[in-house]
């Protein structure tokens, strides 16, 4: 947590309007890890589930009172599933932010590549989500790896996300859309007409005029 702090003072001095974090391990164990696993994974029983969400709700509260800027989590690609896991997703982050009072920027690539790796349903995970804390939501391409769909932001956007992201945004009380692309850059015209179709999408649902 101290470097954590650190960089909250940090952010601080800026003043930006909004600040988000992922609901996602970093390490475990004095190993380090990567965002991309989701801490209801690695404690997958029921005690050490609750366990987890009062660490991770702990360490929110802390965050939150070393600044006055508002803190939204991010939903995470899980890159597995333990056998017997007592607590689903959506239900774990329910908890997480119904006890920290942050809000959820929904990411819903990440749901995508969950469901398309996993089997399940991506309109049923948001579903069972608490949609009314909904801020922002993301999205971005996807590119297939070794048989596992990867949130990379390399690439266009498909459709199957575009519909995802139309049924969020007609379901969520969402602020704000972003649109993320980190490499494999196209024409500025094509990420012009991304943004205008997300932007359309709010439109559309009375999100903004």
């Amino acid at each position: 947590m101290s470097r954590v702090m650190l960089c909250l003072s940090r952010f601080k001095s800026k003043h930006p309007g909004i600040l988000f974090s992922i609901i996602g391990l970093l390490g475990f164990g004095g190993v380090a890890g990567a965002d991309e696993t989701p801490i209801r994974d690695a404690h997958h029983c029921a005690e050490r589930a609750k366990e987890a969400v009062e660490t991770m709700t702990r360490n929110i509260i802390t965050a939150r009172r070393a600044i006055a800027t508002p803190l939204i989590l991010e939903n995470v690609c899980s890159p597995l599933i333990w056998p017997g896991a007592e607590m689903d997703e959506p239900t774990f982050i329910t908890q997480v932010l119904h006890h920290s009072g942050c809000g959820l920027l929904l990411d819903v690539t990440n749901i995508h590549a969950n469901s398309t790796n996993h089997g399940t349903s991506p309109a049923n995970f948001i579903e069972k989500l608490p949609l009314e804390r909904v801020v922002q939501v993301h999205f971005s391409g996807a590119h297939e790896s070794k048989g596992r769909l990867i949130d990379s932001r390399t690439q266009a956007v498909p459709e199957s996300i575009w519909q995802l992201l139309d049924h969020a945004v007609s379901r969520a009380p969402v602020r704000c859309i972003c649109l993320e692309r980190d490499d494999n850059l196209p024409p500025l015209p094509e990420i012009l007409w991304e943004v205008e179709r997300a932007r359309a999408i709010g439109r559309h649902h009375k999100r903004w005029n």
